[in-house]
């Protein structure tokens, strides 16, 4: 892995801390923003089996999921650990530090026959917020984001203009929805013109995430 302070996010070259204000602009209908060297690790076990269950959420601070869309969160700052269920037998986990997060789930799983894969640097996280984030997003993908059918805390892999993405949506409150959308680090600058280029007509401000 490279040195930390070598790591360049995949959005680098557009300038965004430069860019970026601490809030979106009360005029403007929403907010992009990156949550760049998010940990992002890749789990596979199989989850009716009990023991093999129990050692993984041996080393995480939640439950996993058991129902694909949803999520589960424990913990807090550099502890904290997000459980997003992708598939009847996959997991993402959300944490601040991806290595040290694997290595604890491998430990934990050394007897068992599971998979645990640190995949952070394949992707990078666009946060998408404000009162018209679902109709931007609506333009992009082909997932019905109504809050009856997508609510906080729910997750999906699905398109987002053309590109693979994983959404969660974290919050839903007065400011409008925020959603978190993970895109292959190679697909980021495409798919971050398009959003800001798409968010024009409802006015949109670049803010500073993470």
């Amino acid at each position: 892995m490279v040195e930390h302070y070598l790591r360049l996010s995949p959005l680098s070259q557009l300038g965004l801390e430069g860019r970026g204000a601490a809030k979106r602009a009360e005029d403007d209908g929403m907010a992009l923003g990156e949550i760049a060297f998010r940990g992002t690790v890749n789990l596979r076990l199989d989850p009716s089996d009990s023991a093999i269950r129990e050692a993984a959420e041996s080393a995480l601070p939640c439950t996993l999921p058991a129902k694909v869309g949803d999520s589960a969160s424990g913990g807090s700052g550099n502890n904290g650990v997000t459980a997003l269920c992708l598939g009847p037998d996959e997991w993402w986990l959300i944490a601040e530090d991806g290595p040290k997060l694997t290595e604890k789930l491998k430990k934990a799983l050394a007897r068992h026959h599971a998979a645990v894969t640190d995949i952070s640097e394949n992707w990078t996280t666009l946060q998408v917020s404000g009162p018209k984030a679902r109709d931007l997003l609506a333009k992009a993908s082909p997932l019905d984001l109504h809050p009856a059918k997508f609510p906080v805390g729910h997750c999906a892999q699905s398109l987002g203009a053309k590109a693979d993405i994983t959404l969660l949506l974290v919050e839903d409150g007065k400011d409008g929805p925020t959603f978190e959308v993970w895109v292959r680090r190679s697909f980021a600058a495409y798919l971050w013109a398009w959003l800001e280029d798409a968010a024009r007509e409802y006015g949109v401000t670049i803010v500073k995430c993470g």
